[in-house]
């Protein structure tokens, strides 16, 4: 009897941003909220297990119901560990999924003008080693 396996692909289909910021997480929520005319609020912290430590990170969520798009505000470090590893540089990594996805200059000056944002860089996830951790279900 043939045996058959089953190839699923990853779909990656959203922009990540890496930010540095000194700030604790919900006063950068709402330095965001008030400059992007967001209404991001805190969800279900996610886990996750790196060798023997397993960490929480905190995250926010904004769904805008007229453009369509879902933004996520995830805690990259904590004293546990961090989210993405290869991403130590980043305090925070902001998740834009749906139509708004690719977006232009402004966005990202208006969002690097942010009271509290010191850096904000778009990366490039499919350079990144432990891009699986950004695929999790809402809960």
């Amino acid at each position: 009897m043939p045996i058959y396996t089953l190839e699923i692909e990853d779909n990656y289909d959203f922009d990540l941003i890496g930010i540095s910021s000194h700030e604790k997480d919900y006063r950068l929520v709402w330095a965001m909220n008030k400059r992007m005319l967001w209404r991001m609020a805190r969800i279900a912290e996610i886990s996750v297990s790196q060798k023997d430590v397993t960490s929480l990170h905190g995250q926010f969520r904004f769904e805008h119901p007229i453009e369509q798009t879902v933004i996520t505000l995830i805690d990259n470090k904590t004293q546990d560990g961090y989210f993405m590893q290869e991403l130590q540089q980043f305090d925070y990594l902001l998740k834009i999924e749906g139509e708004r996805k690719n977006c232009d200059d402004a966005f990202y000056k208006k969002l690097r003008s942010t009271p509290f944002v010191l850096t904000a860089f778009v990366l490039q996830i499919d350079k990144l080693k432990t891009k699986q951790n950004l695929l999790y279900e809402y809960r």
